[in-house]
């Protein structure tokens, strides 16, 4: 690897650069994996499309550090070299866009990546996304085998706990009662366990003690809760049309809205929520009802406030500079502004 591409041998100003480096080794990690292991023509031309998807836009001469880095930029803070950590980072990134295709389907949304199937192949693909793959990338990993079979371990259960909290969080769609402490429970199951994967495999990959893996295993699940409640808000507040709302699901942004409604205000909001489902000209004024009544300044002080937990956590792992300032950047990055 060529010093320039080293986050632990560079400055700050040349991190877009390392950005765009590892990302594009993340993608090409995945799509050699696909094709090593993918066992038939059709299965590997899925699994190919999907990785497709983790390649960063060209156009953008400035890209953002994304979550996929997550495990680069926490072993590099360990003082590692990152392409030791690669296989994590594609681990990683493929149980991702399996939880993104989940998603999908639990939305009743159209595949992200414009592909007309069944959704009986978009599960079958992220079936393989979840169980088969990202096993393969840990245990082609430069670690002894007892570190490798931890890693392992960590990923199976901090999956298990995502799915766990994603059955919880389908539950709750159409809830007349739920309250904030609610979904931010749910987003510490779902998106917490998930963030806290990749940052706990590269503090064990390096070899922590159990204090530091734990550190780090922390820094993942506040920055998790805050990445879900931050794309709560995204999603009602900016996107014209809210998926949230179509599919019935209580957001943090809703879920504190109704727990503070009076009991007689109560069934003409859910009546408003019950006609955004169907009706797409409803969701700007359950917008309006919630900017108007102070939600989203209760939403951006949750998020800070994980926020900070995560930066909290991080210190207490005493990451290495210039990496612990680029996992600065990235928590910054999720504040909803």
């Amino acid at each position: 690897m060529s010093p320039h591409t080293s986050l632990v041998s560079t400055q700050s100003k040349v991190f877009a650069s390392w950005v765009t480096h590892w990302q594009a080794e993340v993608h090409r990690g995945a799509l050699d994996l696909v094709r090593r292991h993918a066992r038939s023509p059709e299965q590997r031309a899925a699994l190919e499309r999907v990785v497709a998807r983790l390649r960063l836009d060209s156009r953008d001469p400035r890209p953002p550090p994304t979550l996929h880095q997550l495990p680069l930029l926490v072993y590099a803070a360990t003082g590692g070299d990152e392409a030791r950590a690669l296989p994590l980072a594609v681990a990683f990134a493929l149980l991702g866009r399996g939880v993104d295709i989940q998603d999908d389907l639990a939305d009743g949304d159209e595949p992200a990546d414009g592909q007309r199937t069944t959704g009986a192949i978009l599960n079958q693909t992220a079936g393989e996304l979840f169980a088969a793959l990202p096993i393969l990338a840990l245990a082609e990993t430069d670690a002894p085998p007892a570190i490798v079979l931890a890693m392992q371990r960590t990923l199976a259960r901090g999956f298990l706990e995502v799915s766990a909290g994603q059955r919880h969080d389908l539950g709750l769609a159409g809830a007349a009662s739920i309250t904030s402490e609610e979904v931010e429970a749910c987003a510490s199951a779902k998106a917490g366990a998930f963030i806290e994967i990749p940052t706990t495999l590269a503090a064990q990959l390096a070899d922590l003690s159990p204090d530091m893996v734990a550190h780090y295993a922390a820094f993942g699940r506040a920055l998790g809760i805050a990445v879900s409640l931050a794309e709560d808000c995204r999603d009602l507040f900016l996107a014209e049309i809210s998926r949230d709302l179509r599919s019935g699901i209580r957001s943090y942004p809703v879920a504190s809205h109704l727990e503070r409604l009076a009991e007689q205000e109560r069934p003409a909001f859910l009546e408003l929520l019950e006609r955004a489902r169907h009706h797409d000209v409803a969701h700007a004024a359950v917008r309006q009802r919630l900017l108007a009544s102070g939600t989203l300044l209760r939403c951006q002080l949750a998020i800070a406030v994980n926020c900070e937990e995560a930066r909290a956590a991080l210190d207490e792992a005493q990451p290495l500079e210039p990496a612990r300032a680029a996992l600065h950047t990235l928590i910054d990055s999720f504040l909803f502004k």
